[in-house]
């Protein structure tokens, strides 16, 4: 699949054709690629599911996406996301070596969500 050309429908159903498979296989970053796919179609509630079960089978990727989702959902929901749980994902996908996650992370201590 030529990436570069993604937008195209016929190849967003076979990326996500071959993404579904890699995680039904258990590859945690087809998982990851489906619940991307799924977010950019505005399909937020499928994406957090994919994203979840990334993260779950060790894809830092699908832990920093969950923690976004909850992090937007906070800003969509004015304050009824789950703080708490966007930082135990960005907490573990920091461990696992992200940069970016331990960036979101420090900035969410230093905004006063504290680890408790």
């Amino acid at each position: 699949i030529d990436a570069g050309r993604l937008e195209e429908p016929d190849n967003q159903g076979r990326a996500r054709t071959l993404y579904i498979e890699g995680c039904e296989m258990g590859h945690p970053e087809g998982c990851n690629a489906v619940g991307t796919l799924d977010r950019d179609l505005g399909n937020i509630k499928d994406a957090k599911d994919r994203f979840e079960l990334a993260c779950k089978k060790g894809s830092g990727n699908g832990c920093l996406n969950l923690g976004l989702i909850e992090i937007e959902k906070k800003e969509m929901k004015r304050g009824l996301a789950n703080i708490s749980r966007a930082r135990t994902f960005f907490g573990n996908d920091c461990h696992a070596g992200s940069t970016s996650a331990c960036e979101i992370l420090k900035k969410l201590l230093e905004a006063g969500y504290s680890s408790k």
